[in-house]
């Protein structure tokens, strides 16, 4: 039994709510830009973490314009990213 067009779309704003709520932890963009100062953060995630923030910010912007424009794809890619980058943070969140 395949999905309903309505629940294809609780589904994913679902999956960007979780990106959302994942990304506000570490204090949004920003948040994740700032690591690079935190000396407890390896340079090398705080590189990724600088990178998932780019990543998030242009998906929102395209977000905002046109929930179609963003792919499941793309955002169980920044979640998975976001998971992975979270975990060797070492932040409570």
């Amino acid at each position: 039994m395949s999905d309903t067009p309505t629940q294809n779309g609780a589904n994913r704003y679902d999956r960007v709510g979780r990106l959302i709520y994942g990304i506000q932890r570490f204090g949004g963009a920003e948040g994740l830009r700032g690591l690079k100062s935190d000396p407890g953060v390896a340079p090398d995630t705080a590189k990724r973490a600088a990178v998932l923030a780019d990543r998030y910010d242009a998906l929102m912007a395209r977000f905002q314009l046109d929930i179609d424009a963003v792919g499941a794809d793309e955002v169980q890619s920044l979640l998975r990213d976001a998971a992975g980058l979270f975990g060797e943070s070492g932040a409570e969140g």
